[in-house]
């Protein structure tokens, strides 16, 4: 099976050699071609955004890339151009498997491998789905997201090109998000992505790029509905946009913090507006006790047992309102879940910063 990666990086020093590194340990082994862009996208230049690219390229320059396209200057792509010229090159390599990779994206060996070997096992799919671990605002806190990465080259006639982001046409006139796709399980790999960070220069010029760029199929989406963050000026720093959350209608995200152990066979989330824990992505089966405390007193606000089916969803819901609005003190719960009386999962979820 050759594996064909298309590797879209820019501005991403910071992370490029933990992004790289597992992936060319594996290359020979692996059958891999690396396909890359690397280069100021011509809306960026539109936009009034500074060219920061030299010590990514720098970097780049150290690995043994097959096909890598790089602009400057005058000399510019759009984003979806870029990605379509790294395409056609794997195309033309006949591969078997299109895996789309960004240069703030860091898989380990183990998960490229467990990816792989799972994909072996589930080859029906056309194309199949990852989770990430979002690094969000700070590096200790992230967000779960599930995105297309990973796609069959040869099937409905073979894929023609990127139209918007990771969406694409194949030949025989169907979208990727017609066809059949598949999550692979964040037991098998949740992988790590240095997504939205305050400590990041790239996040206010991604804000004034999705600003411009996600506007909606017809182009009218307004400007707040586009971009989840916005820029806080005053405390310099990154934060949830309040209006592009009303716009969508879709509740602010809480943040997850990873304790002293974390269980990747199930997900636990929190809904404000129904005031409830919210279980998913159960993997197995599971009893549990699940413990919920005021993650800033460590005060137990309710316990209760759960058996738990693979496959299913389950929500927990405390008789009554917890009033953390209220309370300026309240910024946080402690989630701690047992099995068997052994603890198998600890984490904290935030609903302030």
């Amino acid at each position: 099976m050759k594996i064909g990666v298309l590797f879209t990086v820019y501005n991403c020093e910071d992370y490029l050699r933990d992004c790289l590194n597992p992936w060319f340990e594996l290359k020979d082994k692996y059958d891999i071609i690396f396909s890359s862009n690397s280069g100021m996208f011509s809306d960026y230049k539109l936009l009034g955004i500074p060219y920061r690219n030299d010590k990514t390229l720098k970097i780049l320059s150290e690995y043994d890339m097959d096909f890598l396209v790089t602009t400057k200057g005058s000399n510019l792509l759009g984003e979806d151009e870029s990605r379509n010229l790294c395409l056609q090159y794997l195309t033309k390599r006949d591969c078997d498997l299109i895996w789309i990779l960004d240069g703030d994206e860091v898989y380990t060996k183990n998960q490229i491998i467990n990816i792989l070997e799972y994909i072996k096992r589930n080859p029906s799919a056309d194309w199949y789905s990852v989770n990430f671990k979002n690094l969000t605002i700070q590096k200790n806190l992230h967000l779960d997201y599930t995105h297309e990465r990973i796609v069959w080259n040869k099937r409905h006639g073979g894929i023609n090109s990127f139209y918007f982001d990771n969406q694409f046409v194949y030949n025989d006139g169907t979208l990727l998000k017609d066809n059949q796709g598949l999550e692979i399980p964040k037991s098998v790999a949740h992988i790590l992505h240095n997504s939205w960070l305050s400590s990041d220069v790239r996040s206010q010029d991604k804000i004034i790029y999705q600003r411009y760029r996600y506007c909606g199929e017809d182009g009218q989406r307004p400007v707040h509905c586009r971009c989840t963050f916005e820029w806080n000026n005053d405390e310099d720093k990154l934060e949830f946009s309040k209006s592009f959350h009303e716009c969508r209608n879709v509740e602010v995200p809480c943040l997850h913090e990873e304790l002293s152990l974390f269980c990747h066979d199930l997900t636990i989330d929190f809904s404000r507006n129904n005031n409830t824990f919210n279980l998913t992505k159960i993997e197995r089966n599971i009893i549990g006790e699940f413990e919920i405390y005021n993650g800033d007193t460590d005060e137990l606000i309710y316990s209760v047992n759960m058996d738990l089916v693979k496959n299913y969803n389950y929500f927990i819901a405390p008789p009554y309102e917890i009033p953390y609005d209220d309370n300026p003190n309240f910024k946080s719960f402690k989630i701690k879940i047992f099995e068997h009386g052994k603890l198998i999962h600890n984490e904290k979820i935030h609903l302030k910063l």
